[in-house]
């Protein structure tokens, strides 16, 4: 009797709670995040070369200014 109140409640947890339509949105927004993620790497390799760049300018501006 035990066995066939625990197979019961297993069937009605799994009409209540379908885990597949939880991981569907999951695979979903996983792949948008991982897809930003890989834009935002690659966007910032530019961004670093211009600003060391600057760095680099600035730095040998300002002590021309003082020789």
């Amino acid at each position: 009797m035990t066995k066939y109140l625990h197979a019961t409640n297993g069937k009605m947890f799994a009409m209540l709670f379908d885990l597949e339509d939880y991981a569907t949105t999951y695979r979903a927004t996983r792949d948008a995040y991982l897809k930003a993620a890989n834009e935002l790497k690659l966007a910032t390799g530019p961004y670093k070369a211009a600003r060391d760049a600057y760095v680099a300018a600035t730095a040998t501006y300002t002590k021309s200014l003082y020789e």
